[in-house]
């Protein structure tokens, strides 16, 4: 490595090897849970999902309303016909170890 000393302008050379490069590591990736997150009394979002992945909204016995995509943040807006629905529903969110499920409930 070669640099000018700034204290007195003379240049400097080093010369040596890396010694444990191997043990250099990336930080870990931040582990997120998704959840729904009502912004509104018409507007709720799937938050912390895969990035990109498929989100589905099921009925209680697991037949599928509606399937959605989540954006590159892992955040997506449930359509709002779903949110006065007559019974709960749930949302089928993909994390990096598999699918989980969140309760949709009613607006209050």
């Amino acid at each position: 490595m070669i640099w000018q000393n700034s204290a007195d302008g003379t240049v400097k050379y080093l010369r040596g090897t890396l010694d444990g490069a191997s043990a250099l590591t990336s930080p870990a990736p931040a582990i997120t849970t998704p959840r729904l997150v009502r912004q509104g009394p018409d507007l709720v979002t799937v938050e912390g999902a895969a990035p990109g992945s498929t989100y589905r909204i099921l009925t209680s016995h697991g037949a599928t309303l509606h399937e959605g995509t989540c954006d590159p943040s892992g955040r997506a807006s449930v359509p709002s016909r779903f949110l006065t629905h007559g019974t709960p529903l749930l949302v089928q969110a993909q994390t990096p170890s598999g699918p989980t499920l969140l309760k949709l409930g009613l607006a209050p």
